[in-house]
């Protein structure tokens, strides 16, 4: 089914490929709806509409909290062969993809650039090896620089993945920064009008000390997440941390294992488990933390990260995170760890909590300030652009915003 309200005349017809929507990217897709410039539409596979599928990253049904069709064109696909048929009848001018390991993605790119239609890549990339990949995964990462070839214009949204496209042999002329992001404006307003996330109330109903030394652990109980690593992080950091204490928000297939492991741990109930919260939701956790930990064995970026930090949240994550591409400043607006082992976040944990308070609070200050500017909103200019080159046009500015 197709939704939207109509074409804009002049603009350039932009076909946006995707297996699914993600609920990150949703915001920049109701970005480029609002420009005059730029006529959207997502074609996709899975169904969004039914926010609570089950997702088997979560173990269980998921609801992100909000439509996510919401605000901008769009038209559900039976399978590949019937995704491309539906942008050939639709006949873009360009066609933006994410990503490239969805099935039908590589016949996709191949089809429309044969075609002679040009190509905008979007999606994240990091120059770490995710550690489940197998030999076929490897070496084709290693030839990929072929494949970036039959693009005309790139996202990149921090300085991993600019490295790698300029490993590629890119042309920095090709490139454009459009962050790799979450709906800001939301999140800072929910911050703004959260206060702590009613941290008094939380600590006292656990039975915890008002002045508690709280970390935050969100996302997928799954290995490649590190939600293993963070409860191994909080026994070393909590050995000589009596203040110290743990929060873990989210669901997955490890969640039995991890609450085994903090049963054997010497203080089990200085750990709570939240369960899975919508992202829409998830402000009050953030706020009542004092920091925020991502310990990924792999990770493309880590949008917890902007959540976080739009929540004036600092982030201890270990340089295998994307997010410390531009991002997470070690020092700045969190730390950055070159060591992934438990033993490292928890002398981090320490050191963050050695600081003073004023300096923490300058750290989140500095964390929402850059979370902002990682924002779509900011790079709305670089995100039109990177179309007009593909699409051999001259950017217009949006009515109302600096051009």
């Amino acid at each position: 089914m197709i939704k939207g309200q109509g074409e804009k005349a002049g603009a350039i017809r932009l076909a946006f490929a995707t297996w699914g929507i993600s609920h990150f990217e949703v915001p920049m897709f109701r970005l480029i709806e609002g420009a005059p410039s730029v006529e959207l539409r997502v074609f996709y596979l899975l169904d969004p509409s039914d926010n609570r599928k089950f997702d088997a990253d979560y173990a269980q049904g998921i609801d992100w909290g909000e439509s996510m069709l919401g605000g901008y064109e769009s038209t559900r696909c039976r399978g590949p062969h019937d995704l491309r048929a539906r942008i050939r009848e639709w006949r873009p001018d360009a066609v933006m993809v994410y990503g490239y390991s969805w099935p039908g993605a590589l016949r996709l790119i191949a089809e429309f650039r044969a075609r002679g239609i040009p190509l905008v890549f979007r999606g994240t990339l990091s120059p770490h090896v995710d550690p489940r990949a197998g030999n076929g995964a490897r070496m084709t990462r290693r030839l990929r620089w072929i494949f970036f070839h039959l693009f005309r214009s790139f996202h990149f949204g921090g300085t991993y993945s600019e490295a790698v496209l300029r490993a590629a042999g890119v042309h920095p002329r090709r490139l454009f920064f459009v962050p790799f992001s979450v709906d800001s404006r939301f999140f800072a307003d929910a911050a703004d009008a959260g206060g702590d996330g009613g941290r008094a109330r939380f600590l006292e109903g656990r039975g915890w000390p008002a002045n508690a030394k709280l970390a935050l652990f969100i996302g997928q109980l799954s290995w490649v997440k590190g939600p293993d690593l963070a409860i191994e992080a909080f026994r070393e950091w909590s050995r000589t941390e009596p203040l110290a204490r743990l929060m873990i928000v989210g669901s997955g297939g490890e969640a039995a294992t991890l609450r085994s492991a903090v049963n054997g741990l010497a203080n089990p109930d200085h750990v709570h488990f939240a369960g899975f919260c919508p992202s829409k939701e998830t402000s009050p956790y953030y706020l009542r933390s004092d920091v925020v930990i991502v310990t990924s064995r792999y990770e493309t970026w880590a949008r917890a990260a902007n959540e976080a930090m739009l929540c004036r949240r600092p982030c201890i994550v270990n340089d295998r995170v994307a997010a410390c591409g531009g991002l997470v400043e070690d020092g700045v607006t969190g730390m950055v760890l070159s060591d992934a082992g438990p033993r490292a976040f928890a002398d981090a944990l320490g050191r963050f909590f050695a600081l003073p308070e004023e300096a923490r609070v300058a750290m989140g200050e500095a964390a929402r300030t850059r979370a902002l500017q990682f924002s779509y909103e900011e790079h709305e200019r670089e995100l039109l652009e990177s179309i007009c080159f593909a699409a051999g046009r001259e950017v217009q500015a949006t009515p109302g915003r600096a051009g």
